[in-house]
């Protein structure tokens, strides 16, 4: 006759269990304290400050990126690709999106954690390369944290600082050090995916940098760099006659929509020898840039000469002089002196072919504004 497991097999059976899951549990906390400590000594740190008074963290940490301060902070404003570089970022979503704001759903694994998941606030101040992170919503932590970026006097890397509170909104089951461990871990994969974020841009920048070896709106082209300045000269033909070309001059608003680099352009004040422009230029696959710029207007000579006002990356002087062409249509001719405000780690190739783009695209903008104008006055 056969009969069922005794009580005293069953209970030898639990026992095992607990001892197992016992084991298990304690493995797992050993590594989860082994990691926090190993982000306490991540490279990536160079100073730090991390305080625990109740439920709020107080955090000071600084990080060193050999990148210039303005790249760094480009990427900063992109939380939203943290997923696409580091692994422990399992979501970034940007949810909302307004001038200098953004809202981001960010999904995280820190140390050997079960991932989580809180809505982020992001502000931006660009005058002083400072943004702001605080989670909304009902998160078990509250973030309140800045992020600010200061050049090195070199200009050829950047200090990210990282400061702020942290507060538990419910009690953790985690000692201090573990917590401590993850508010680091945080911080490190931030940067790296900064890092990782800059680099990703150059290697777009030089793939893309490619097609603009030559131009067909460049007929001929002189580009020269010294130290920090760039001389360009380059001579262009366009088929509508001159007259028109220079109403399209006239018409900077009318630029942008014809390419990727002329994004947008808004005109602040008009006058007939003079325009202040507010500009959005994308160049290769760089960050958007916004540019203001002065142009003066020669009605005699036909020349336009455009200089950039307080530019982050770049000063521009440039002048567009217009004549007739022998061969029909009109001749262009354009002469610039760039003086670079920061060193950027883009090769001088890539550099090169945001120049000549720039110059090309405004050429085909000024193409279409006289072409449409044209046709308007055949209609």
């Amino acid at each position: 006759m056969k009969t069922g497991p005794s009580l005293r097999t069953i209970a030898g059976a639990v026992g095992t269990l607990a001892v197992v899951a016992a084991l298990l549990i304690t493995h797992w906390y050993l590594r989860l304290r082994a990691e926090a400590i190993r982000w306490d000594q991540a490279k990536e740190i160079v100073s730090q400050s991390i305080e625990k008074q109740g439920d709020v963290w107080r955090i000071s940490i600084d990080s060193l990126i050999d990148r210039p301060a303005l790249q760094v902070w480009e990427a900063l404003k992109q939380p939203e690709r943290s997923h696409e570089f580091i692994d422990s970022f399992r979501k970034s979503e940007l949810v909302e999106e307004s001038e200098n704001r953004k809202v981001v759903r960010l999904q995280a694994q820190m140390l050997t954690l079960p991932a989580i998941s809180i809505e982020a606030e992001f502000r931006f101040d660009d005058e002083h390369l400072r943004a702001t992170m605080r989670s909304i919503g009902n998160a078990p932590q509250q973030f309140d944290t800045t992020y600010e970026v200061v050049s090195s006097p070199a200009g050829d890397k950047a200090l990210v600082r990282y400061r702020g509170e942290v507060r538990n909104r419910v009690r953790l089951p985690l000692a201090d050090n573990v917590q401590r461990g993850a508010i680091q871990e945080l911080f490190v994969k931030t940067v790296r995916a900064i890092r990782a974020g800059i680099e990703q841009t150059e290697k777009e920048a030089r793939e893309a940098a490619v097609t603009w070896n030559q131009a067909d709106e460049i007929q001929a082209e002189t580009i020269e760099h010294h130290g920090n300045v760039w001389t360009v000269s380059f001579q262009s033909h366009v088929a509508a006659p001159l007259d028109g070309v220079w109403q399209a001059l006239r018409d900077p608003q009318g630029w942008s929509g014809s390419s990727q680099a002329l994004q947008s352009i808004r005109v602040e004040q008009d006058a007939p020898a003079r325009k202040l422009l507010q500009m959005r230029v994308r160049l290769l696959a760089l960050p958007p840039q916004q540019w203001r710029a002065e142009v003066t207007y020669d009605e005699a000579a036909r020349s336009a000469r455009i200089r950039t006002l307080g530019g982050r990356l770049q000063d521009l002087d440039a002048t567009y002089r217009l004549q007739p062409d022998p061969s029909g249509g009109t001749r262009i001719d354009y002469q610039a002196v760039a003086t670079d405000r920061v060193a950027l780690t883009l090769p001088e190739d890539t550099q090169r072919a945001a120049i000549r783009q720039l110059f090309a695209e405004t050429i085909r903008g000024l193409e279409r504004v006289a072409a449409a104008r044209r046709q308007e006055a055949v209609g």
